[in-house]
């Protein structure tokens, strides 16, 4: 490719694509209308359709098969997904149209022999100047290349939570996963048993003591704030039968047994009953 009268760039297939190791180079372009890949198996999704031709600066034409997402892992760590990119198999380099990524919400700067795209604060993809040309090298995302060729509903279906039919026909409509519109599911195990109930339970009134004393439930406390008289801790009895509270200040908790004792003699003579359990 020549970029100058007095210098000149070559770009061959095997120095934009690297399949085995995932490694890829893409052009920084902003005279390109759209993202442009040859490579189907980059795909991450993939809408099969006639979206016409694309034009070149030689006047030549050539077919785009198809359009779909290709996501990139950046050389700065971060992961960056080209949307809408456009299938060109005659077409031996990878473009990134600045148009576009302005379109996504990048904001592209170019200082210092460096191509910046960012997203706020935070620098998402680089591309070194080299010659007269911007090249940014990434690499592909493993678990989301090469599943372009099996676009069925049910690999979406278990991607998206095993989402309904009606809720993914509504993300269709507005064009967020168009390659599952009109497709049906299949019945899914995992999504029935999902939206299964738990049959309710039938809760049973309470079932209380039926004369006062017969049980007695009981609990120390620690208080972080001492009172007047230095206690800081509390005992609490409450009565199963009619829920009647007595409350004991103690300075410590040594003193439970003496309380509990102090407690249950004035219990009896106030009902006339013996005690029978705690």
């Amino acid at each position: 490719m020549a970029t100058s009268e007095e210098e000149l760039l070559f770009i061959c297939e095997q120095a934009s694509a690297n399949l085995a190791n995932e490694e890829c180079t893409w052009v920084v372009d902003s005279s390109a209308s759209f993202h442009i890949n040859p490579w189907r198996e980059w795909f991450s999704t993939y809408r099969d359709g006639d979206y016409g031709y694309v034009k070149m600066g030689d006047n030549g034409e050539y077919r785009i098969a198809d359009i779909g997402s290709v996501c990139l892992k950046t050389s700065i760590g971060c992961r960056l997904t080209l949307r809408d990119v456009r299938h060109v198999p005659d077409i031996r380099l990878n473009l990134i149209s600045t148009g576009r990524m302005d379109n996504e919400g990048y904001c592209g700067s170019f200082r210092n022999g460096k191509c910046n795209f960012c997203w706020g604060n935070i620098i998402m993809a680089r591309a070194p100047k080299q010659g007269t040309l911007y090249m940014m090298q990434a690499k592909l995302c493993k678990d989301e290349a090469n599943v372009a060729a099996d676009s069925s509903g049910e690999i979406w279906h278990n991607r998206l939570g095993h989402m309904s039919e009606k809720g993914m026909h509504i993300l269709a409509d507005k064009k967020l996963f168009p390659e599952v519109e009109g497709k049906h599911l299949e019945r899914c195990v995992d999504w029935l048993v999902g939206k299964q109930n738990r049959a309710a339970f039938h809760p049973t009134p309470p079932r209380r003591r039926e004369v006062a004393l017969e049980l007695i439930h009981t609990d120390v406390c620690y208080v972080d704030a001492p009172s007047h008289r230095g206690g800081q801790y509390c005992v609490t009895f409450i009565d199963d039968y009619n829920r009647k509270l007595w409350d004991f200040v103690m300075k410590s908790k040594d003193q439970v047994l003496s309380v509990f004792k102090e407690f249950q003699a004035r219990a009896e003579r106030e009902t006339s009953r013996k005690l029978k359990a705690v």
